[in-house]
């Protein structure tokens, strides 16, 4: 176990000798800290050993960390997603073509506002029904997140039913004076674009008000600055009113997670 609390340059260092040396088959870890771990790697260390499988877990993965993680362990990344009130809820197999649902513990929803159940293809709020704890049983629970729902059958053949994407925490999509939702989804697809970023985070202050706080990765020229800005202001509108404030860092919740967007609203 290591604690992604102290997860600086030089604990990371102490990290890999320590990985080089027990040489793990599989290796399970937050995704922003396994993603940052692997940019280390590939910048200041070397590997020594290659796991059969990197598993995601406790916060959402993108593609591109996805990418990043198994070019630098050499081996397949798996997504995840679960929950303390239940533990594994869904779980990518080796096809990488959604969620497969963990039927056999839980009975999953996707609903929309409205309380009727999602199409495929819609985003939803997920609503989960345990069906083995009789100590405190959790009955169509509102665990707060947001799902993409899928009538697809994965061609494993496991058959079973499948979220197509866990796009996060219902209180992180951002809103704009349109009235319309953004996922925080859109913010790390555009962010990685700027190499000039190490760290960032969102937070929605108001409707028409937003904070990007960004950790710099060396400098920042105002002609990328305003492109930046631009294209933030394509998704979330012309009125939406942008501060944008570099920061040493960026702390983590206090069960150690990394919050991409937080809204406030």
């Amino acid at each position: 176990y290591f604690n992604c609390f102290e997860f600086d340059e030089k604990r990371m260092l102490e990290v890999l000798k320590e990985l080089n040396y027990f040489q793990p088959e599989i290796i399970i870890g937050y995704a922003n800290s396994l993603y940052n771990f692997s940019k280390f790697i590939n910048q200041n260390g070397e590997l020594k050993f290659r796991p059969r499988a990197v598993i995601c877990a406790a916060e959402k993965s993108y593609g591109f960390q996805r990418e990043e993680i198994g070019n630098v362990f050499g081996c397949e990344v798996f997504d995840t997603y679960g929950c303390r009130e239940f533990m594994l809820i869904a779980s990518e197999c080796e096809r990488h073509k959604g969620l497969h649902i963990n039927v056999e513990n839980f009975f999953v929803e996707v609903i929309k506002e409205d309380g009727t159940p999602a199409k495929p293809g819609e985003m939803g709020e997920l609503v989960i029904t345990d069906l083995h704890n009789y100590g405190m049983p959790f009955i169509r629970y509102k665990i707060g997140d947001m799902a993409i729902a899928s009538d697809r059958i994965c061609p494993c053949g496991r058959g079973l039913p499948i979220l197509e994407d866990v796009i996060g925490r219902y209180l992180d999509i951002i809103r704009t004076r349109e009235g319309r939702f953004v996922s925080g989804v859109f913010f790390p697809h555009l962010m990685k674009e700027f190499k000039e970023v190490k760290q960032f985070q969102v937070i929605q202050e108001r409707l028409d008000y937003l904070v990007l706080k960004i950790v710099k990765n060396g400098s920042f020229e105002d002609g990328r600055l305003k492109f930046l800005q631009d294209e933030l202001r394509k998704v979330l509108g012309q009125r939406m009113n942008i501060d944008i404030q570099f920061v040493k860092e960026i702390p983590l919740t206090r069960t150690g997670k990394f919050r991409v967007t937080v809204s406030k609203i």
